[in-house]
């Protein structure tokens, strides 16, 4: 197996990775407002599933309905960046940080392997 090869798989596994660290997030953030016990509940439940919803039928590769170039860059850019603001939010910086990173070096290598 050569190097360009390894390179564009692991940066799918990669890819994997960060939308799963994204529905983690997500949750988290619900779970650990400031607010009542139920609305905890219903923001740690309802955000990972709406992530999950908005990728699976935007961002999948098998949807119908799955945005190209632009418009889908954009949207993961829209959807991991504000990952980025909710670690930030919950007073997590330099995981923050790394996560921006790590999406950006996804996004620019998905671009150049095409496999966005």
């Amino acid at each position: 197996m050569n190097s360009v090869h390894l390179l564009k798989i692991s940066n799918l596994g990669l890819s994997f990775l960060l939308e799963l660290c994204a529905l983690f997030v997500s949750g988290y953030w619900g779970l650990t407002l400031k607010v009542d016990r139920p609305l905890k509940f219903m923001f740690g439940l309802s955000m990972p599933i709406v992530l999950m919803i908005l990728w699976g039928i935007l961002c999948a590769p098998s949807s119908v309905y799955r945005l190209s170039g632009f418009k889908l860059i954009a949207l993961k850019v829209l959807i991991f960046g504000g990952i980025t603001l909710l670690l930030v939010s919950m007073d997590y910086p330099k995981q923050a940080v790394i996560f921006a990173v790590l999406v950006v070096i996804n996004l620019l290598v998905s671009s150049y392997f095409k496999t966005l």
